[in-house]
């Protein structure tokens, strides 16, 4: 996570993602909607040693930014 503040990145830290089980607080994010970008990549595949047939994965690429 590349960004100047540092502070906001480790919250930021806060998101996270599990497969079957993702959890996104939007409220949290909402509260940095004026200094992060959120970018979601779903993508969906098979994994052979888990015996399920569509794992979803989602992908998050926060960009924080100052906005002095």
């Amino acid at each position: 996570m590349i960004g100047p503040n540092k502070k906001i990145n480790r919250l930021l830290s806060y998101v996270y993602l599990k497969s079957f089980n993702t959890f996104v607080d939007w409220d949290f994010c909402r509260l940095f909607q004026s200094k992060v970008s959120l970018l979601i990549s779903i993508i969906t595949s098979k994994d052979q040693e888990m015996n399920h047939s569509n794992n979803v994965y989602i992908a998050f690429n926060l960009r924080a930014y100052s906005t002095k």
